[in-house]
């Protein structure tokens, strides 16, 4: 009969071990359990983190790229217009240029016409006082040759031929009597032509 309480102690000496060492398990289990959610949680929570960062890094990117864009079509729309703007001034000065040279030329070109004008006209200016002289010359020469007409017609009328011969002889004897006192002297008196 004692032996008898001694296996039941030792029963459950057992059985409180067993169920020490499933409470144990248990809570081991448990822990465990607990540290997968926590370990899992993290990662879950790093992971989204980890997604976020990527998705901001993205939206930057994309921000940077749009941001190099919009300068890159600001600096082309810059030197497009430096470029009109250059072409517009070197345009402007070529214009300046071309109308100087323009008025030099016409400048040249008057004062050459003033001076070939001026030749034109000194040399019509000479043409017509040459023929004034040339017309005076032979107007006199008409009147010396009346004149002298003139004076033929008086003396035959005042004088007949016989006395014309001894006029034109006196004469005659008169400048070489001259030219023998006064040699270098002309002759007193010219003969008169009577011839028509």
């Amino acid at each position: 009969m004692g032996h008898g309480a001694g296996d039941i102690g030792s029963d459950h000496l057992v059985e409180g071990k067993q169920k020490e060492l499933v409470g144990r398990k248990e809570r081991e289990s448990k822990r465990r359990s607990l540290d997968l959610d926590n370990r899992l949680k993290q990662s879950k929570e790093n992971k989204q983190k980890l997604d976020e960062d990527i998705q901001r890094w993205h939206e930057e990117l994309l921000l940077y790229r749009q941001q190099q864009e919009r300068r890159a079509e600001e600096m082309a729309k810059q030197r497009v217009t430096e470029k009109a703007r250059r072409a517009h001034e070197e345009r402007l000065a070529k214009e300046r240029l071309q109308k100087e040279n323009m008025k030099k030329l016409l400048s040249a070109e008057d004062e050459w016409k003033a001076e070939v004008e001026a030749t034109i006209a000194l040399k019509d200016s000479k043409s017509k006082m040459i023929q004034r002289e040339k017309e005076e010359i032979i107007q006199q020469s008409r009147a010396m040759a009346h004149a002298a007409q003139l004076l033929r017609e008086e003396l035959k009328q005042h004088y007949s031929l016989s006395d014309l011969d001894k006029l034109n002889q006196q004469a005659e004897l008169e400048a070489k009597l001259s030219m023998r006192t006064l040699p270098s002297a002309s002759s007193s008196m010219a003969k008169l032509n009577l011839d028509n």
